[in-house]
């Protein structure tokens, strides 16, 4: 087995996030650093060698916004 926890369900609440909403855009635990960095607005503080994309837009429902479209997130 190499998929190492991937298609495990993630549940999100908070303000500015639909509620009801759903994405089917895989996300990977390496990509949290870089999304709450994003969201407490200090991007600039994080080490160029770290990985991962930020899921921000993902969040507030902007599939448009992952960075190379839907294709980044199938890694």
């Amino acid at each position: 087995l190499w998929e190492g926890g991937i298609r495990v369900p993630m549940i999100v609440r908070g303000p500015s996030v639909p509620a009801g909403s759903r994405c089917n855009v895989n996300v990977v635990n390496y990509d949290f650093l870089p999304t709450f960095a994003d969201l407490a607005g200090v991007t600039n503080h994080l080490p160029k060698e770290v990985d991962g994309t930020s899921f921000k837009a993902l969040l507030f429902g902007l599939a448009e916004g992952w960075p190379l479209g839907l294709q980044l997130a199938l890694r």
